[in-house]
């Protein structure tokens, strides 16, 4: 809080509208540029976030939303870009999220499957695990309850409206046995249009978090 309060008085307090929008334009490339930085850092394997670099994507955040806020304080509409919009479309939509199916996998280990069904009383999680050249699944679990407003906080946390809808590895060989595909669908209440994300070799930089989660899930399965 203490960096967040000397963000304030350096670049906020009495700045005027276009002070302001200029250092908002600032925050955003800066981010954009510390997120692919970490992205690129770690091609082919899924990033590992430190603590370090948690708390720098959490400082922009919350610069951001002061200096936006100030803007408003000022009577100033601020255009959001259509992929600010998207991420703050995907905020505002967590919960009427319905369905989330999640897989990831590759040659050697196969394909690992989670499915989340989400109704009005409760979320239930499945899994099963596939060879990639046989079907049925190998491993098939029952569905287990999940806590949904847990999930939920979950979802909003991470932030994936800003996830890219593809990634990509374009140096990656498409013979080589550890490459790794992976698959988001999210679906939801109301008629809102599904989203969907997806890789090759490549990945968000907070995906470790995210496949952490369905992690758990599977541990606590296997051990009861």
């Amino acid at each position: 809080m203490h960096l967040r309060n000397e963000h304030y008085l350096q670049y906020i307090k009495g700045q005027d509208e276009i002070a302001l929008t200029t250092h908002v334009l600032k925050l955003q490339k800066e981010n954009r540029r510390f997120v692919h930085q970490l992205e690129r850092k770690q091609l082919g394997k899924i990033p590992s976030l430190t603590e370090k670099d948690s708390e720098t994507i959490q400082r922009y955040r919350w610069y951001l939303e002061d200096t936006l806020l100030a803007l408003e304080n000022l009577g100033s509409d601020y255009m959001f870009t259509k992929s600010e919009q998207k991420a703050f479309a995907f905020q505002q939509n967590v919960p009427k999220i319905t369905r989330v199916g999640f897989y990831i996998g590759g040659y050697l280990g196969g394909i690992e499957k989670y499915e989340i069904e989400i109704n009005e009383d409760e979320a239930l999680m499945s899994y099963s695990l596939s060879d990639t050249h046989s079907f049925p699944p190998i491993i098939v679990m029952e569905p287990d309850h999940l806590c949904k407003e847990e999930f939920f906080r979950f979802i909003h946390s991470i932030h994936m409206g800003e996830w890219k809808k593809a990634y990509i590895n374009a140096q990656t060989d498409d013979m080589f046995y550890d490459n790794i595909i992976w698959g988001v669908e999210i679906f939801y209440a109301d008629g809102l249009e599904k989203v969907t994300f997806g890789g090759f070799n490549a990945f968000p930089y907070n995906f470790e978090q995210f496949l952490n989660f369905f992690k758990r899930y599977k541990r606590k399965v296997y051990t009861l």
